[in-house]
């Protein structure tokens, strides 16, 4: 299964901060210009109005007596209000402009800005008359049409002159709050994310790679780091118990799985080694020999008259003393390399490494005497019943199988029993 990915969560809220200041800045800039169009906007009407105001009875007074070029002198003077792009005055229910001027474009599908123009006082004395009746009549309207260009560089000059301010103080508080973030959440998450990152069992005890500043205020994450190196140590501690507990319990399987080895390669009778047993470790042996060129002898044994014993005294004497027989003949060997194992029903076998023929026939004779005095098994009538053994020996010649050296020895075996028993055979003074 493939890992996820993971992104730092100082980098995400970062990211956070600066996609939400980027639309703060956008939905403020948006907002100022639209505000900024709309001041545009007001200031000139404003302007506008300040301007009829002024040049209102100039501009009626020129229109009463139809004098456009004094009319069309007043209009070029009003295209120096910022943002007008053209103007006109039309006369009352005139269609076409009296006098204009700017851009005549502008007029098509825009609707101006209209100030009636009134007569604001009678004209002087060298002028014809006027009824006075007349005054404050409306003469015509002042249509203004604004431009748009004009409009938007004027806004994008408020824009400007509103937002650079405002970015610079959006800037400053961005760079602190990144690098508060860095410092109070990156620094430490990234701390703690490699310490748990590298939290092992084998580790209790190593503290977190980020440690907070001293003299500042502890947090929520110092008492996140607290509690896991906290926890940290709890798990150790408990770790050591279990590796103990293993390490006990390891060592009583272990016990254990020795004394099933060696009841398993046990006769549970006689205490030598069993028939499984006694198959690999000859093998053993014969490689041993073969590899360092030693002798190696086997000794075949069988319990005399064991048949009788068993059909005069039982079954249970009978394995009194196959037990009795065993007891001796662990004993009578040498405790380090010689070894014993029972063959099947009363036979034994002998095994002696590193012994020649004639010292394993010594041996022999001296384990043929041992069992003859040691074996004494009690009976129910007070009595103790004895047993003897004949021994057939032979040593392994290179090249030799398993099998074929216990035929021989085997063969010796009976050469012992037909000899009378009780004797080792081939017989010390034969090879002597």
């Amino acid at each position: 299964m493939r890992a996820p990915s993971y992104q730092p969560l100082a980098r995400r809220l970062i990211k956070a901060i600066v996609l939400w200041g980027a639309l703060a800045t956008f939905i403020w800039t948006a907002a100022m210009g639209v505000w900024a169009r709309r001041e545009s906007e007001h200031r000139l009407q404003s302007a506008l109005l300040r301007y009829t105001e002024s040049v209102a009875m100039n501009v009626a007074e020129a229109l009463w007596q139809v004098s456009p070029d004094l009319v069309q002198g007043h209009l070029d003077t009003a295209l120096g209000i910022p943002g007008v792009g053209y103007i006109a005055v039309r006369d009352k229910g005139g269609n076409r402009p009296f006098a204009a001027a700017g851009i005549a474009s502008l007029a098509d599908g825009t609707e101006p800005l209209r100030f009636p123009i009134r007569l604001g006082a009678a004209p002087p004395a060298h002028q014809r008359q006027v009824d006075v009746r007349t005054v404050g009549a409306v003469l015509g309207n002042l249509e203004v049409f604004p431009d748009p260009s004009a409009l938007r560089r004027e806004a994008a000059s408020q824009v400007l002159r509103a937002l650079v301010p405002g970015l610079v103080l959006t800037g400053v508080l961005l760079l602190i709050a990144l690098g508060l973030v860095h410092r109070r959440v990156h620094q430490p998450l990234s701390g703690l994310s490699d310490f748990l990152g590298r939290l092992r069992t084998d580790a209790h005890g190593e503290p977190p790679v980020w440690t907070p500043p001293r003299g500042r205020v502890p947090d929520e994450l110092d008492r996140v780091a607290d509690s896991l190196a906290g926890l940290q140590q709890r798990v150790a501690d408990h770790v050591q118990q279990l590796d103990a507990r293993v390490a006990e319990r390891t060592g009583e399987l272990q016990q254990a799985l020795e004394q099933l080895r060696h009841l398993s390669s046990t006769d549970p009778l006689t205490g030598c080694r069993n028939r499984m047993a006694f198959n690999e470790a000859m093998a053993a042996a014969i490689a041993q020999a073969a590899r360092y060129d030693r002798p190696l002898t086997v000794v075949m044994c069988d319990v005399d008259l064991f048949k009788s014993i068993n059909d005069s005294w039982g079954h249970l004497v009978g394995d009194r003393v196959l037990a009795a027989v065993g007891a001796t003949l662990r004993q009578a060997l040498r405790a380090g390399p010689d070894w014993v194992a029972r063959y099947g029903g009363e036979e034994f076998v002998l095994v002696l490494p590193e012994t020649p023929l004639m010292s394993a026939i010594e041996a022999t004779e001296r384990v043929r005497h041992a069992l003859a005095e040691e074996v004494r098994v009690p009976l129910e009538s007070g009595e103790a019943l004895g047993a003897t053994a004949s021994f057939g020996v032979a040593q392994w010649h290179h090249g030799e199988s398993v099998e074929r050296l216990l035929e021989r020895a085997d063969a010796q075996l009976y050469a012992a029993k037909r000899a009378g028993r009780n004797c080792v055979m081939p017989p010390l003074e034969v090879l002597a």
